[in-house]
């Protein structure tokens, strides 16, 4: 049976005590849901070192009550008049689905030491699951981000930025998003597995980087460029796989002018190992067309790339 909560019941019971920073991860107050449908008409906000945990994906489900248009998981640095850092949420094991209305699944502002892990967000108006730092402010440090999936919203899939340092991906998968697949528009972050696929817009932007590491990315059928590259200095790709997207499979752009991009355009940065290019075979995405440039590398951009390689060296077989 799908159950109504609003935000006193839900916020009752989180206020921690204690000095600001003082807590940690293992003293932590969680928050638990069962199995089931939980329908909210009011989000749920999570306070500093605050857990919150369900069953699993697709066993717990946080769904938006009919009508409600409003976002559903947020922390309390979301809508301050004069936010600060929050440090310690985590979210865990449950899925997320704004059933058309809500206008964002997760909305997280400057959390240190965030951990969102075997979480799926779906169905939003706006962007799936979003993170921002604070202008202005020191950078929003320690993120990790496993086992994400972002798909089927109006925005991005998956988007964090803005003054935030020191982040882990692994197994993101991005799919189905109006906007784009999964926006990186902060420095000193590592990614072992993306998938961005079927997305309106872009299916990876990297925008305004210093020192990243992007291990195994796919990036198929997006109707932008598979992957777009618009400021990345000192940072390394491995393993990118980009075929049959609707414009170019990657570019690396040169409209990254200072001082608004600090790094300015892509400098000292090297991808080994990278397949990109239309097959006919593997039948990727909604813009299998046949039509995108595999390859786009705008004038003054310094970039090195090893080892480009045709779709068949992945495993497409070639019809002769």
């Amino acid at each position: 049976m799908n159950r109504v909560l609003t935000a006193v019941a839900l916020t009752a019971t989180l206020i921690i005590t204690g000095l600001f920073g003082a807590a940690s991860s293992a003293q932590a107050k969680v928050l638990s849901y069962g199995q089931g449908v939980y329908l909210l008409n009011r989000p749920i906000v999570l306070q500093d070192w605050q857990i919150l945990r369900g069953a699993g994906v697709g066993k717990t489900i946080l769904k938006a009550a009919p009508g409600y248009k409003g976002m559903l998981i947020v922390n309390a640095g979301v809508g301050e008049a004069n936010p600060v850092h929050h440090p310690g949420v985590e979210i865990h094991d449950l899925s997320v689905d704004g059933s058309g209305t809500a206008s964002r699944g997760i909305y997280l502002k400057a959390v240190d030491d965030l951990v969102v892990k075997n979480v799926e967000v779906y169905n939003t108006t706006g962007n799936a699951i979003e993170h921002r730092g604070i202008q202005n402010s020191p950078y929003t440090m320690r993120q990790t981000w496993a086992n994400v999936t972002g798909r089927d919203s109006g925005g991005w899939c998956v988007y964090n930025g803005l003054r935030t340092r020191k982040v882990t991906y692994t197994d993101i998968r991005a799919t189905g998003c109006r906007a784009g697949g999964m926006t990186i528009d902060h420095s000193e972050a590592s990614a072992v597995g993306i998938i961005a696929s079927r997305n309106g817009g872009n299916g990876v932007w990297i925008r305004n980087v210093y020192s990243i590491n992007l291990t195994n990315v796919v990036t198929n059928g997006n109707g932008g460029n598979g992957m777009f590259v618009q400021g990345a200095v000192y940072s390394l790709g491995t393993n990118w796989t980009a075929m049959n997207n609707k414009v170019a499979d990657v570019r690396f752009s040169n409209s990254a002018p200072q001082p608004s991009f600090n790094y300015g355009v892509t400098r000292n940065t090297m991808i080994a190992g990278l397949t990109a290019g239309h097959t006919d075979v593997c039948q990727f995405g909604n813009y299998d067309n046949g039509d995108e440039t595999p390859l786009v590398v705008d004038s003054g951009v310094d970039v090195q790339i090893v080892g480009q390689r045709l779709p068949s060296a992945v495993g497409c077989s070639v019809e002769s």
